[in-house]
């Protein structure tokens, strides 16, 4: 999600978020996340929540080959401002296994290759 809009360049909390850098989480399973942002904005508005439309910045990658896995070449990068509506909440476990076995199941069960077929 597109934080940024929330945030007006040169503020002080601007200051305060590029000092910070990041949002750290200690443990994500715990309270110990140090949010870069104030609690509305990283857990509500500048969230990426399930079935709520949010700004973000999208980077589209476009490959060489269709395949759609790592093997095909990076022909283009394209970064845009959108407004996204986000399927399910991915947590770094569903993300992981996702990575580490090509699959993930979806709300529906489509999985990812059936979605971006769907697109054509």
């Amino acid at each position: 999600a597109d934080a940024s809009y929330f945030v007006e360049q040169g503020s002080a909390l601007d200051k305060a978020a590029s000092d910070r850098g990041r949002t750290f989480y200690v443990n994500y399973k715990s309270d110990g996340t140090v949010f870069m942002l104030p609690h509305a904005i990283c857990m509500n508005h500048g969230s990426l929540l399930a079935g709520k439309e949010r700004l973000a910045v999208t980077t589209q990658f476009v490959f060489s080959k269709k395949d759609y896995t790592l093997l095909s070449e990076l022909s283009d990068v394209k970064v845009h401002r959108s407004i996204v509506c986000s399927a399910c909440k991915l947590t770094k476990e569903k993300v992981g296994k996702f990575l580490l076995e090509n699959k993930m199941e979806q709300p529906g069960g489509m999985s990812i290759h059936q979605f971006a077929k769907m697109k054509k």
